[in-house]
């Protein structure tokens, strides 16, 4: 019985013999079995819903098996397997087909996106590699003829002209580099001048230095004063100081002078010393007059200050000593007067006076006032950098703090006095720097 274009169905008996085929020849045979022909037995084909073998037409088929009802035998079809496989084949060879058209596709697209943008984006990111390093891109090879070659176009052209102004910044840099090499070799002859020039100033300063104390009065000098007992003291802030204090004597008679310079260095210290000197020389012409030993005194300075073109000035005061009598004149600092009883005075000298060399004329500022001393009254001078001693908290020493210290120890002689006022204010003033010239003028009446 044919089954589909090459297929066929045939019967055979439980022991395998054939009973109806369509090849005659196998039916003539009656001495072979199904299991003789094919090595298998009907009912293990009808077991099985499907069997792939060698079939009795000699080629692979597919082939089921199932017994008839009416008759002990088994109903066998087999069917070739190029038949039975056709409905799949087709669909798949239009699957492998369509595979490789796809992949055909892919690799054309691949192709397409790798010479379009792929390769253009790498020769352009390798050209901007350069153009950052300020190599210049003379072209830079697309055939895309699209927005690509446009941005390589403008790329190359932007590169060139980087290029151009690399070089010029690199040339203009080494120009620099040689003018700064220049100025610091510059620099150098001028720092060794320097040098050189500070060590002369500071030989020089040395010397005014010496010359500033030699002038102050000597202990010697104090302790011949029989009525008085004086001790005095100047701590120059920096190299020369500005400060200045005098005790001098003739016949009978004392001078006491202090005085302020304004700012502190070299000019400081020689206005110091010139009017050190012009007060000397009054005392030797036998000035007594307190207004006109001040007023010559300021001529003379201010004469001296403007042709050494110095805008310097100093506050002073004038004690004139006698027989128990003192004769303050000047603008300074206030005058302490400390009693032998502790009752403490103190004197403005603000209406007394006006700044030595800031004016031509200061006749009619200058005043004087007197001061009657008893025994053991104490009278102390003193320079702003005592009173306006800072600590570290920015607090002053103040004039109250000088003036309990003085009547604490206004037992004690002029010298004992000064050491504590001294040690007092540089307690007080503890680590921090010493700003001010500290000068300090300790008078005890005997």
């Amino acid at each position: 019985m044919k089954v589909g274009q090459s297929g066929y169905a045939y019967i055979v008996d439980r022991e395998g013999y054939l009973i109806s085929h369509r090849n005659r020849s196998y039916l003539v045979n009656r001495t072979l079995t199904l299991n003789d022909l094919l090595g298998r037995t009907p009912e293990s084909i009808a077991d099985r819903e499907l069997t792939l073998y060698q079939g009795l037409e000699q080629q692979w088929v597919f082939a089921s098996g199932q017994p008839l009802n009416v008759v002990p035998w088994f109903a066998i079809v087999e069917q070739p397997i190029e038949e039975a496989l056709y409905p799949l084949i087709t669909p798949a060879i239009l699957v492998a087909l369509v595979l490789v058209f796809v992949v055909f596709l892919l690799y054309d697209i691949i192709a397409f996106f790798r010479d379009r943008i792929v390769y253009p984006l790498r020769k352009l990111s390798s050209a901007i590699e350069n153009a950052e390093r300020g190599k210049a891109i003379a072209n830079i090879a697309l055939s895309t003829n699209d927005e690509f070659s446009q941005l390589a176009t403008v790329l190359a052209s932007t590169s060139l002209e980087n290029a151009e102004l690399y070089q010029t910044l690199e040339n203009k840099v080494e120009e620099r580099t040689a003018e700064v090499e220049l100025a610091n070799q510059e620099i150098t002859i001028l720092n060794d001048k320097l040098k050189a020039e500070n060590i002369r100033l500071s030989s020089e300063l040395d010397v005014a230095k010496k010359i500033q104390k030699m002038v102050l009065p000597k202990a010697t000098e104090l302790e011949e004063i029989s009525s008085l007992d004086i001790a005095g003291s100047m701590e120059p802030a920096d190299e020369v100081g500005g400060d200045y204090y005098d005790v001098l004597k003739q016949g009978e008679r004392l001078k006491i002078s202090i005085g302020d310079v304004t700012g502190h260095g070299l000019e400081s210290g020689v206005l110091m010393l010139m009017t050190q000197t012009v007060v000397r020389t009054l005392q030797k012409v036998n000035e007594t007059n307190p207004i006109n030993f001040l007023d010559l005194l300021n001529q003379t300075i201010y004469d001296n200050l403007q042709r050494m073109n110095c805008d310097k000035n100093l506050t002073l005061s004038i004690v004139d000593y006698h027989d128990g009598v003192m004769t303050l004149s000047g603008q300074h600092e206030e005058l302490i007067v400390v009693r032998s009883n502790g009752d403490v005075e103190i004197i403005d000298t603000i209406d007394l006076g006006f700044p030595i060399g800031l004016d031509e004329e200061i006749r009619e500022f200058i005043n004087q006032q007197k001061i009657h001393l008893n025994p053991e009254d104490v009278v102390v001078l003193y320079t702003d950098g005592i009173t306006e001693a800072t600590n570290i908290n920015h607090a002053q020493y103040g004039l109250q703090k000088l003036c309990s210290v003085i009547a604490k120890h206004r037992g004690k002689s002029a010298e004992e006095i000064r050491q504590e006022v001294i040690k007092d204010v540089r307690a007080f003033i503890g680590n921090q720097k010493v700003f001010d010239d500290i000068t300090l003028v300790v008078i005890k009446q005997k």
